[in-house]
């Protein structure tokens, strides 16, 4: 095959069940596309042809940086076909075959454009039906696009003729398994099972045959996801159980439920996971024997009387007084060895010893001493700690408003892309969207590398290249319709021009169908289609109109040429050549003119055309005739009479087909 419709094929792509799909060349636009034929036969059955080029045209309108763009739709010797964008990269089955180790944050991405593509088709009431890694291409600058978007819909209307089951069986939905009306929860159940396969290259649902894989989706729970060395491990089992739900009134409702959870899943990775530090207990010190019945303690190496010397000195240089001691002491006694009464007696000996240096230090006012440097840099370690924490609170503060202004750059810059009108092909040609698009690409880079400020400015900028292309491409779209609105009106002027005989004609019907389906693509927007509509539509009508045009003077010259005949062969009265004029030559007819040739001579006839009809299948004209001769007995006599003929076709050659005289 070396073209389909305009485009000129380069290579097969690949061939399945429902078609074949080729890489081509648009001429026109010169650009390279997918084109899929399809081949299946339930579409030569009109009514479904007719729903086919419904769906396709719903397609049409899906317009999204993650959804392959539908360019075209025709018909290639009775067998229509479908004009997709050409993209540049692998599919997401070679990816996961390939078992590449990309980062959890990069296949998230993924996953994430492909939820947004899904999101946008639902919110047009599109169903995917066959979401599988075959079906997702990642291209060159690690942009998704889903392929195939709503192509299964277009299929499963010719495939349920059948009752056949469409989509592939390690993908379906437990309803779609069972044969059983879908929703957009069936694209969400497929999703989930592509999702598992590409964070562990693992499917969820596995079996040696059809029959096995469609019992586990239905009846069995998927395999446990396994993700090592991640935050986010628990939170993605959590996404894809509530994706692989049974009951379709479990699952998520809507995939931008589903884009929320996993793009606050990617943030959580993103973060490095902070563990509390390890620190160890507390010892408590006593002295002495330890009690059979209290906890395990430490022995004292020193004496309790040192022991207390030492606390009361050091709280003297430190400038406690002695009355603060007094107030904590307890009253309760030391565990000690000492059991014996001189061993009691030693101690409360000690109590009173603290007891008299704690009165003197209180009634004592504690010199004023400078600080040592030791004392000095134990203050500045205090202080320290506070110091750091309000840097690092103030450096917080800063990333989280850096992150903010990216966010909020990334929402203008969300907002002037919505406001890019037009069609796809016309943001593809306009090389300020293109530039956009690079730079949102960019600054999304930036974002997931939490370089906020880079992304910031990137999507800034972005938002700028946006609203140039807007206005660019609004001016654009303006000229496209004004040319579709004047090619409209020239195609009204010569469908005036057809005259009613001609409407029956099969290319007049064909030329309304274009008039119908341009004023269609004229209400959608898409002005070029309904340009190129309405001129093939007047051109149709334009040679209707010439060809009515002609065929009165093609009429006029056979109606002078039939005059001609008849009036030499009245003069000649050759009865022959009358009958010859004549479709059907009556009985009556010939005789009459066998009796005037038989009793005439020297005839001379004057034939005159009067009103005429030429249109439609059988014109007619009104003669007026006269002629003179001379009879048997050499008398001149005169003969006048009015004709209408009613003229008709026959085996291409005009005859009289009835005349009434009067």
């Amino acid at each position: 095959m070396q073209k389909i419709g305009k485009y000129e094929i380069a290579s097969v792509l690949g061939k399945g069940g429902m078609g074949v799909v080729y890489k081509a060349y648009d001429p026109v636009i010169e650009r390279e596309v997918a084109i899929k034929l399809i081949l299946d036969p339930g579409l030569d059955y009109p009514e479904i042809k007719e729903r086919f080029y419904r769906e396709a045209k719903s397609l049409g309108k899906l317009s999204h940086e993650n959804i392959t763009t539908l360019y075209d739709v025709g018909e290639s010797d009775g067998k229509p076909f479908i004009v997709m964008e050409f993209l540049h990269g692998t599919d997401l089955r070679a990816f996961i075959e390939s078992r590449e180790p990309v980062s959890l944050l990069q296949k998230l991405d993924y996953a994430i454009q492909i939820a947004r593509g899904l999101k946008v088709a639902h919110d047009q009431h599109i169903i995917h039906r066959d979401i599988k890694p075959e079906n997702v291409k990642i291209l060159e600058n690690g942009r998704v696009k889903i392929m195939d978007f709503g192509i299964a819909r277009i299929e499963t209307r010719t495939v349920t003729q059948t009752g056949m089951m469409l989509g592939t069986p390690f993908y379906m939905s437990p309803e779609q398994g069972r044969g059983k009306k879908i929703d957009k929860r069936s694209d969400i159940f497929s999703f989930g099972v592509l999702l598992q396969e590409l964070l562990t290259y693992e499917k969820p649902f596995e079996g040696e045959s059809l029959e096995a894989v469609l019992y586990n989706i239905v009846h069995e729970p998927p395999k446990a996801l396994t993700l090592a060395d991640s935050n986010a491990a628990a939170d993605l089992q959590d996404i894809i159980s509530k994706c692989l739900e049974k009951n379709p009134e479990q699952r998520y409702s809507d995939f931008a439920e589903i884009i929320h959870d996993l793009t606050e899943t990617l943030e959580k990775e993103k973060r490095p996971e902070i563990k509390p530090a390890n620190k160890k207990p507390l010892k408590t010190v006593t002295f002495g024997k330890q009690s059979d019945a209290g906890p395990k303690r430490l022995r004292s190496r020193f004496s309790s009387k040192s022991i207390w010397v030492t606390m009361l000195i050091a709280s003297a240089l430190a400038g406690v007084s002695g009355w603060y001691l007094i107030k904590n002491f307890k009253e309760e006694r030391v565990a000690m060895r000492a059991t014996s009464p001189s061993a009691l007696q030693q101690k409360d000996s000690l109590k009173t010893e603290a007891v008299e240096v704690a009165g003197k230090i209180e009634n004592s006012t504690p010199p004023k001493t400078e600080k040592t440097d030791l004392q000095r840099q134990a203050d500045s370690e205090k202080k320290l700690p506070s110091v750091l924490e309000g840097k690092q609170t103030a450096a917080d503060a800063t990333v989280a408003q850096q992150k903010s202004g990216a966010e909020r750059a990334r929402q203008n810059m969300d907002a002037a892309k919505m406001q890019v009108s037009g069609r796809a092909e016309d943001k593809a040609a306009e090389p300020l969207y293109q530039q956009a698009l690079d730079l949102e690409n960019a600054g999304d880079q930036a974002f997931a590398e939490n370089k906020w400020l880079l992304a910031m400015a990137s999507y800034n900028e972005a938002a700028d290249r946006y609203s140039k292309a807007r206005d660019t491409i609004s001016e654009v779209v303006k000229n496209q319709k004004s040319q579709a609105e004047e090619s409209k009106k020239i195609m009204l002027a010569e469908k005036e021009k057809v005259p009613t005989a001609n409407q029956r004609d099969k290319r007049y019907s064909e030329a309304v169908l274009f008039e119908e389906k341009s004023d269609q693509a004229y209400e959608d927007g898409n002005f070029p289609r309904a340009l190129s509509g309405y001129e093939a539509a007047a051109k149709l009508f334009s040679a209707l109109a010439n060809a009515a045009n002609n065929r009165d003077e093609d009429i006029g010259a056979i109606v002078e040429e039939l005059t001609a005949k008849f009036k030499t062969s009245v003069e000649q009265g050759d009865l022959n050549s009358l009958r010859s004029l004549y479709g059907s030559f009556l009985p009556t007819q010939e005789k009459k003119w066998a009796t005037l040739f038989q009793y005439s001579k020297n005839r001379r006839a004057k034939v005159a055309i009067g009103n005429k009809d030429l249109n439609g299948a059988n014109p007619s004209v009104e003669l007026s005739f006269r002629l003179q001769y001379t009879d048997n007995k050499n008398r001149e006599q005169e003969l006048t009479q009015w004709y209408n003929w009613t003229l008709e076709q026959v085996n291409s050659e005009w005859k009289i087909a009835s005349v009434v005289e009067r």
